[in-house]
């Protein structure tokens, strides 16, 4: 399996939707935890008891009243990703696709440890912010995504041999281009 991470707004969905052009499934754990949010009942329950009724709706959980929550508290957080990643981390292993994408990876040593590569998709955080916004992010939800994240994501606990470095900074079209030259390796 490979991994596709990167801080949010780096260009993790470009790069992913260039591989899944190739002919390669892409799974994105993002995905799969909303699947988790509405299927997985101790799951659900967990997030209740953790953060209230509130939290969990039919269609799975109140992203914004979470989101409210955990993007203003690094303890809240760090509490919903031990709820969470478990769980998700087993249903991927589980899945085993040739490719994941997962913003979380940095949160997951052991489970990166086990990539046949990870292809870390860098920018600028004045780009990644821009984008950001773009996609209709107030300011105050951007900043506070923002740092909640840490500045480098590209760990040495992975194993440096296994990381590709691709930079999102310019027109999509580069980015393009390099994941494409790098999928002609596999």
């Amino acid at each position: 399996m490979r991994a596709i991470t990167g801080l949010i707004g780096s260009g993790k969905s470009l790069v992913a939707s260039v591989v899944r052009e190739a002919g390669y499934e892409v799974l994105d754990a993002d995905t799969v935890a909303h699947e988790l949010y509405k299927e997985h009942a101790g799951l659900r329950k967990k997030i209740a008891a953790a953060f209230g009724y509130e939290a969990i709706t039919e269609k799975g959980i109140n992203r914004f009243y979470i989101a409210k929550i955990v993007f203003n508290d690094a303890q809240k957080l760090c509490l919903l990703d031990n709820i969470v990643h478990p769980v998700l981390q087993q249903e991927i292993e589980e899945r085993n696709p040739p490719f994941v994408e997962a913003a979380v990876l940095y949160k997951w040593t052991d489970f990166a440890r086990n990539m046949q590569a990870i292809w870390v998709v860098e920018a600028d955080e004045s780009v990644r912010r821009e984008r950001l916004l773009k996609k209709g992010m107030n300011e105050k939800d951007v900043e506070n995504r923002l740092r909640m994240q840490p500045q480098d994501i590209g760990s040495k606990e992975w194993g440096v041999e296994k990381i590709v470095k691709i930079k999102n900074n310019g027109a999509p079209e580069v980015c393009i281009d390099f994941t494409k030259r790098l999928l002609k390796k596999i």
